[in-house]
């Protein structure tokens, strides 16, 4: 049987699979080792924004596999993704970083009072010095999908990261600077308040150029959903 969605693609279960919408190169033959699967052999090829999954009519367990839990999903190829090109052969594996695409992280500051800036110390590093990060206490608004208004405090201190390629770290010509807010509410906030799960207690969101803490802080309360 068919099975369509606009979001996963077209599939018929155990017979073959295809999907789009996600960039990424794949070819791989795979054993998924499954004894209720009834063609467990499949090939995946990923090309571009298609993805596809082909179940071939084959119940063959190789010998060395007889053993039920050698059988998760086996694998023989190559694909795409992380920032990197994965190899597999067999139960071995190889990950080799685009060395462009994948960035290595370099430091983490927090902004003081006077405007500079000091490389992050957490709470857990109990042998260093504070750093001395300026923080702000504003009030914060979220109102959830049946109309409940939670009343909240946000302590709000600024934050900023940096990464470079991986083969570039040498220098800061490449280098991706990233300046955002780390926020702490005073009890959780979104959909999932109260429940198991628990709601959020903090986050962090991205600045734009020129903006003050609490104008992305505001900016954030008009986008951001919390489950």
């Amino acid at each position: 049987m068919l099975v369509f969605s606009e979001t996963r693609g077209l599939r018929a279960p155990g017979r073959f699979e295809v999907y789009w919408k996600r960039w990424s190169l794949a070819f791989e033959f795979i054993y998924t080792g499954g004894d209720e699967d009834r063609w467990p052999w499949m090939l995946h090829f990923h090309f571009l924004l298609l993805s596809a999954f082909i179940h071939f009519p084959l119940r063959f367990v190789p010998a060395f596999k007889k053993e039920s839990y050698m059988r998760d999903w086996q694998r023989w190829g190559f694909s795409l993704g992380d920032d990197a090109i994965h190899f597999y052969w067999n139960e071995h594996s190889k990950i080799w970083w685009l060395p462009w695409f994948n960035k290595i992280h370099q430091r983490h500051e927090v902004r003081r009072a006077d405007g500079s800036w000091v490389p992050y110390v957490g709470t857990y590093e109990r042998d260093k010095q504070l750093d001395g990060r300026e923080e702000f206490t504003f009030s914060y608004r979220y109102v959830l999908r049946n109309g409940t208004v939670q009343e909240r405090t946000a302590t709000v201190y600024v934050e900023r990261r940096a990464w470079r390629p991986r083969w570039f770290t040498w220098t800061s010509l490449f280098e991706d600077e990233r300046q955002s807010i780390s926020v702490a509410f005073s009890d959780e906030v979104g959909e999932r308040t109260g429940s198991w799960k628990g709601g959020c207690v903090g986050c962090g969101w991205e600045m734009l150029s020129g903006e003050t803490a609490e104008q992305t802080l505001r900016r954030m309360g008009r986008e951001r959903k919390f489950d």
